[in-house]
C-alpha cells in the first residue's frame, strides 16, 4: 500500500476519533460505519480550512449542497447579519472575499469538533473557529474572527456535504475573564 498524504490524514483522523471515542466510553456503541462517517466529516471540516485559505473556490463550493445555507451571527446578536441561501450565493460571496484578501494569508483554524447528532445520512456538529489574517506588512497573523460553527450535514453521492453552516461570532478583542 502506498502511503499518500491523504491516506496518512485519514489514518491519523480515524486514530484520533477512535481514541476520543474510547476515552468517552462510547466506542462499543458505535459501528464501524459511524466511525467512518465521523472521520469523513472531520476530513471535510479540514478541507473547508484548506480550501478557504488556499482560495480554491471549486474545492470550497464542493463542501456544500446546492441548497446549502451559510450564515453568521455577530457578537451579542441573536439573528444573522449575513445569510447566503444556496451554493451560488456562497460562490458570489466567496469570490468577493477571495478578491478582498488578495495578498493576505488567511488561516481558518478549526478545533474541538463535537458531534451532537449522527444518523446514517445526516449529522449535526459544532466546532470552534478562529480566523487569522496576515498581510505583507504584518509581523504576525492577527485574529479577525473567533467563534463557533454549528453545522448540519447530509450524506450525498458526493460524500458528506454541509447543508447549513452558522457561525456564531465572539467579541474581539478578547478581554480578561473571557
Amino acid at each position: 500500500m502506498v502511503i499518500t498524504s491523504t491516506n496518512r490524514l485519514r489514518v491519523i483522523t480515524c486514530g484520533f476519533l477512535l481514541a476520543g471515542s474510547l476515552l468517552a466510553g462510547s466506542a462499543a456503541a458505535q459501528t464501524a460505519g459511524q466511525l467512518a462517517d465521523r472521520a469523513a466529516i472531520a476530513e471535510q471540516v479540514a478541507r473547508y480550512s484548506y480550501a478557504a485559505d488556499g482560495k480554491d473556490l471549486e474545492a470550497f463550493l464542493a463542501l456544500f449542497t446546492v441548497d446549502a445555507v451559510w450564515q453568521s451571527i455577530p457578537p451579542g446578536q441573536t439573528e444573522p447579519d449575513t445569510i447566503l441561501h444556496n451554493r451560488e450565493e456562497i460562490r458570489t460571496f466567496s469570490v468577493d472575499r477571495f478578491k478582498q484578501n488578495t495578498g493576505v494569508r488567511t488561516g481558518h483554524h478549526q478545533s474541538g469538533l463535537l458531534f451532537t447528532e449522527l444518523t446514517a445520512d445526516t449529522a449535526r456538529t459544532q466546532n470552534m473557529i478562529m480566523v487569522t489574517q496576515q498581510g505583507a506588512e504584518d509581523a504576525a497573523p492577527v485574529v479577525v474572527v473567533s467563534g463557533v460553527y454549528y453545522d448540519t450535514w447530509k450524506k450525498t453521492t458526493a460524500g458528506w456535504q454541509i447543508t447549513t453552516r452558522t457561525m456564531r461570532m465572539e467579541p474581539l478583542p478578547l478581554t480578561a475573564g473571557q
